[in-house]
């Protein structure tokens, strides 16, 4: 079957923490997909951003999840509201939101498999369908809680989602996704409201795996701290172990940053991007 062209979209917009937190990693072909674990990160107003997995995240997971969010802004500002509203309870109501996020507007696309699959860069086959729905079952088991010491200030699932329409063609059918309110504050612009962009033509490019797990965390950080500060540096093994799980073996972690470094050539290739590596000092440089 012959695809419509579809416009790209450009920019993903997300939160300050999503990307750079160790939620996304390279994950071993022989490790178990079910993965309970607790991620965290502090700030300095106190405020702790603090995320539960059920399943263990992927590059693929990453590059979905960043369509969704761009592809949910383009409708967002030129499209009306086609969800139905039992559709929109029954998405909405999978959030389990509480605390300040009960408050917060949520965000959603409507949108073909082919259409995500398109836009995440992931291809198009026989088994993408299946591919798309598990990944987006996987995000949607994230939980996601700001807190202040003990007490939960807001929290929601990260995305939910439901096949929209039964369509004989697998390419064609819909699905609605919504957008956790924790992330929809950055596709709507919110004031006030730290959020980062991630440029998905460059995601697009990428074949490395790794190089997209690397390239949102890099984003990440350029985008919060701005042009004044706009050269970063970070630890090759810190920055393996954001890209995959945790490991005591040293020679798993030498091999590991001689893995790495085909992902960081790949950015640095980049229009726009400068990342090197320094063999000696074992720093990462990136701008």
């Amino acid at each position: 079957m012959r695809k419509k062209k579809s416009k790209l979209p450009e920019i993903a917009k997300t939160d300050r923490t999503t990307l750079d937190v160790g939620l996304f990693k390279i994950r071993s072909t022989h490790a178990d997909p079910v993965k309970g674990e607790v991620l965290t990160r502090e700030f300095e107003s106190g405020l702790i951003a603090e995320y539960a997995t059920t399943y263990a995240l992927s590059d693929v997971d990453l590059r979905i999840f960043l369509a969704a969010l761009s592809l949910a802004e383009i409708q967002h500002q030129y499209e009306d509201n086609k969800l139905d509203k039992g559709t929109q309870l029954d998405l909405f109501r999978e959030f389990q939101a509480l605390g300040q996020a009960k408050g917060l507007e949520a965000g959603y696309v409507t949108i073909s498999t082919w259409e995500l699959a398109n836009a995440s860069g992931i291809g198009w086959g026989g088994s993408q369908v299946k591919r798309i729905t598990e990944s987006l079952k996987r995000m949607s088991n994230v939980r996601a809680t700001i807190r202040k010491g003990d007490r939960v200030m807001s929290g929601a699932n990260m995305i939910s989602f439901a096949h929209h329409e039964n369509e004989e063609n697998e390419a064609e059918a819909k699905i609605a996704i919504a957008i956790s309110p924790h992330f929809a504050e950055a596709i709507f612009g919110v004031d006030n409201v730290p959020h980062i962009r991630v440029n998905l033509h460059e995601i697009l490019q990428l074949e490395h795996p790794a190089a997209v797990i690397i390239h949102g965390m890099m984003s990440s950080r350029l985008s919060l701290r701005g042009k004044a500060a706009r050269r970063h540096s970070t630890d090759i093994d810190k920055l393996t172990n954001r890209v995959y799980e945790k490991t005591d073996s040293a020679s798993v972690i030498r091999n590991r940053r001689r893995k790495i470094q085909p992902a960081l050539e790949e950015i640095n290739m980049l229009p726009d991007w400068t990342v090197d590596y320094d063999s000696k000092t074992r720093q990462v440089p990136f701008e």
